[in-house]
């Protein structure tokens, strides 16, 4: 899949193939099987470009002339959401790719700064995903893209810090950490009655951290 170290990586929904995000800006469909862990004492390490370059890949995208950052796929594994750590000159890119039909749904350009790191996730019936754009937030906004009506549903304004990038989709709901002058709130946006309700009005800062890294 050309030049580049891998970034980022995502299971199909069987769990036997892998997708593999370059610096270069390339995505690659591997087999597990191809990829045999190597390092010290045989713990798995990520394969670098070197090794890559050796291994039959099933299926290239070229994605971005950015790097692949941030990979995730679809549950039904037809859909390819990515996100980039964007430059200093530049904001984050993020967009999907189909994987049925090799073709880019939407890209978009000038997201969230380069001081957070990038984040992007499906619903669990693929219909939405979630990102951080530039917006008319107090600090980031938390836009909630519906993938079937190719429409923006939400933006939600979001305090985050560069270690703290994480949201995730479950129970119908989009959970969420955020700050506003006081400690971290970790609240929750129903999709349906979209209203946004307080979970934690005290979480702590680590305990935040770890529930979006679990």
């Amino acid at each position: 899949i050309g030049h580049g170290d891998p970034h980022a990586l995502a299971f199909t929904p069987d769990g036997q193939k892998i997708w593999i995000g370059t610096g270069a800006g390339r995505a690659g469909l591997f087999a597990l099987s191809t990829l045999e862990p190597t390092g010290l004492n045989n713990s798995p390490v990520f394969p670098r470009a070197e090794f890559l370059a050796h291994v039959e890949v099933e299926q290239s995208l070229d994605v971005t002339r950015s790097s692949l950052d941030e990979i995730v796929l679809s549950p039904n594994g037809r859909l390819l959401a990515w996100a980039d750590q964007g430059r200093d000159d530049a904001g984050q890119e993020a967009g999907i790719f189909n994987l049925v039909t090799q073709k880019e749904i939407r890209k978009w350009q000038n997201l969230a700064d380069s001081a957070i790191l990038p984040h992007i996730a499906f619903t669990p019936d693929g219909t939405r995903v979630a990102f951080y754009i530039h917006g008319p937030c107090e600090s980031r906004c938390l836009a909630v893209w519906n993938v079937e009506k190719e429409r923006i549903e939400a933006m939600l304004d979001v305090y985050v810090t560069f270690r703290s990038p994480g949201y995730a989709f479950a129970n119908g709901g989009l959970y969420y950490g955020t700050r506003t002058g006081g400690p971290y709130q970790i609240r929750r946006w129903d999709l349906e009655a979209r209203e946004e309700t307080v979970i934690d009005p005290n979480a702590r800062d680590g305990h935040f951290i770890d529930l979006f890294a679990s």
